[in-house]
């Protein structure tokens, strides 16, 4: 929030909002120089104007994937491109960049990867026309309002479902679809991503955003998957949790060839960028029931809202 009256007056409002029947309490830190939001410093530069820099937290670890991991080489290759272009995006001024760019490269050392590709990968970052990075071309999601001005969710996660599956599903060459643009781009940097399926109970987790696109690019690359959603009030539910988060969970059946495997649940927790006001993924969880099961219904969601506001709390 940018606030124009004295900091006597943000502090007593942040004092008449927390004073409220709901017993819910707002955090706050007030500065006139700068403030740590996400993974960004907003802060006021030499010419009085606002400024960003890339934010680590100070227990920050080094959580990249070794360059002996067994994971898809080509996972691995776009995993430093990705993190050099994120800190681009995320540093008005150059400098920063450079600063940045040294920490992020003594990471990936740390973890085997040739000094080459990263001052490969570096340099491309540094070429990186910002302004072209700030576009975000892909997520046309933009936030959705009701007459009063208050937020449409259930219109957002509409579009929001139409979007994702439809960029999604172009990446499959089966689908004749015009291939859009998909990437790591459209989840935060801190974003999880969870994948079960209940025919044989395997589990995985990813944490980066380049390994999670990366993960569910193969599945409708790799593996030939194709996701079709139930967007009737049946199969799509929305609400909002007490963090302003909008919880989207949709089902729909997933196909293979032309076999129908089964039917699928996804549940996503979205969040709003305030610099282009655009919609990002923060958790997505995906439930598919495998070809053990017959589609013998229309696929549903039975969570009722009060539960959906509870998801990712």
């Amino acid at each position: 929030m940018i606030w124009k009256g004295s900091r006597e007056e943000a502090e007593e409002f942040i004092k008449y909002i927390n004073n409220n029947q709901y017993n819910l309490e707002f955090t706050s830190k007030i500065s006139s120089i700068e403030i740590e939001f996400l993974d960004l410093v907003l802060y006021i530069d030499g010419s009085n104007k606002i400024s960003v820099r890339n934010f680590r937290k100070a227990t920050d670890k080094n959580g990249f994937l070794h360059a002996t991991s067994g994971h898809l080489p080509r996972w691995k290759e776009n995993i430093p491109s990705g993190q050099f272009r994120r800190i681009r995006r995320n540093c008005t001024d150059i400098n920063n960049y450079m600063q940045e760019a040294e920490i992020m490269s003594n990471k990936f050392l740390q973890k085997g990867y040739e000094k080459s590709r990263i001052e490969e990968a570096k340099q491309r970052g540094l070429e990186y026309d910002r302004s072209k990075l700030l576009e975000d071309k892909g997520n046309k999601v933009s936030s959705k309002h009701n007459d009063n001005g208050s937020l449409n969710y259930n219109l957002l996660g509409y579009q929001f479902c139409q979007w994702f599956f439809q960029l999604l599903n172009s990446q499959n060459s089966s689908s004749g679809e015009k291939r859009d643009d998909w990437g790591p781009q459209h989840f935060w940097e801190n974003s999880v991503f969870k994948i079960q399926n209940k025919t044989n109970g395997h589990i995985e987790e990813y944490n980066d955003p380049i390994v999670i696109s990366m993960r569910l690019l193969a599945l409708v690359k790799e593996e030939k998957v194709l996701f079709h959603p139930q967007l009737d009030p049946s199969g799509l539910k929305c609400a909002m949790n007490s963090h302003e988060m909008v919880v989207v969970t949709v089902a729909g059946t997933v196909q293979k060839n032309n076999d129908c495997l089964g039917i699928f649940e996804q549940i996503f927790g979205l969040i709003r960028c305030p610099l282009s006001n655009k919609w990002k993924i923060q958790f997505c969880n995906l439930n598919i029931l495998g070809s053990g099961t017959s589609v013998q219904h229309q696929p549903s969601i039975k969570y009722q809202t009060e539960e959906l506001k509870m998801f990712f709390n």
